[in-house]
């Protein structure tokens, strides 16, 4: 339980940290093609980053020192170990509520594309080399999905001709691809508040960008401006491409103010110290623990497993986790079996079957 909270509260500071860079270095500061990929790739990198371990720093080194009482026999006994806290029902309601939240979201986004595909019922459906256009009987916000444009039909003749130009630059840009993404993103982790905002702010981009798009065609300002406002009602949906009132104030500052500047990609350099600082706090761990002797003489030791004698090269290989020292003999402790091989020291381990090989 508490491993899940951890991971849940780390993936919402890297997602607060990555979407504070955003807002300070990149928005609406650089292209919108890179906005749309920042978005997109931050919000993974923020639920990657704390699942990541990279081994980079120091591992313990464990000192194994000769032990100075005297100990006629050795008999391995099983090391007590607590036991572990019932917290599995807990873990468990968690995992249902999260899988929960994410199959109610992705039904969301199923029951839409289905709403999508219902449009074309009685619709007087054009295709062109560019996408498929579909005037539907049904009042509706104009909108696109992949590579088909839906409009209703009593559209006007000077609206169409706005309308077409923006929605074809979505699909030139694949924008409902990256929407699809993005909202299964924030369906998996919908729990973190920074998944909706980077969702927001992609829609944001991909509409700034297709405003860009028609107004650098050469459509006059105002006349798009008013078809916007006109273009306000009726049904759209939230996984499409389309018109919508939430952002109409901001699209029209953006379509006066000047455009992105540059330095895109010294600004997208920004970001990478405040990766680079995530892996550090979360991805960087220690090496594994080392096991050293205090003598050069480890040809003449002797080591014993659970009351079995293993060799050296063998207990080099095994996760030194799963070993606990017993004892270590030396001189007259040592019992006479193995003083007669000229044995220096005998050191007794306790270790829970199976032993397993260490792995960097």
């Amino acid at each position: 339980m508490r491993h899940l909270a951890t991971y849940m509260l780390e993936v919402a500071v890297c997602g607060g940290i990555l979407q504070a860079v955003y807002s300070l270095l990149l928005e609406q500061r650089i292209r919108f093609r890179w906005c749309r990929i920042y978005l997109l790739a931050s919000t993974l990198l923020a639920a990657i980053i704390p699942l990541l371990r990279i081994p980079v720093w120091p591992g313990e080194v464990i000192t194994v020192a000769a032990a100075t009482t005297p100990v006629e026999g050795f008999v391995p006994t099983a090391v007590p170990t607590a036991a572990a806290p019932q917290t599995m029902p807990a873990e468990w309601l968690v995992h249902a509520v999260w899988a929960l939240g994410t199959l109610f979201l992705l039904g969301l986004m199923a029951v839409q594309v289905l709403r999508i595909r219902r449009l074309k019922r009685g619709a007087e459906i054009v295709r062109t080399p560019r996408y498929t256009l579909v005037h539907t009987p049904q009042r509706i916000a104009s909108f696109s999905f992949l590579n088909t444009i839906y409009v209703w039909q009593q559209t006007s003749a000077q609206e169409m001709e706005a309308i077409l130009r923006h929605e074809a630059s979505h699909i030139a840009h694949r924008h409902t691809v990256e929407r699809i993404v993005m909202e299964s993103l924030k369906a998996l982790l919908w729990w973190n508040p920074f998944a909706w905002i980077a969702a927001r702010r992609l829609i944001e981009a991909e509409e700034f960008e297709a405003d860009s798009d028609v107004l650098e065609s050469g459509y006059d300002r105002e006349h798009y401006m008013n078809a916007i406002f006109r273009q306000l009602f009726g049904y759209s949906p939230e996984i499409a491409n389309g018109l919508r009132d939430s952002l109409t104030k901001k699209r029209f500052k953006m379509m006066t103010s000047q455009k992105p500047g540059r330095y895109a990609l010294l600004r997208l350099a920004g970001a990478l110290p405040a990766i680079a600082g995530l892996l550090c706090a979360f991805s960087f761990t220690s090496r594994a623990a080392q096991i050293r002797t205090d003598t050069p003489s480890t040809d003449r030791a002797v080591y014993l497993i659970n009351g079995t004698e293993i060799a050296p090269e063998r207990i080099r290989k095994i996760d030194p986790e799963q070993l606990t020292l017993e004892k270590a003999l030396q001189g007259e402790q040592i019992p006479a079996e193995y003083r007669q091989r000229n044995a220096e020291f005998v050191f007794l381990f306790t270790a829970e079957e199976p032993l397993r090989d260490y792995t960097p």
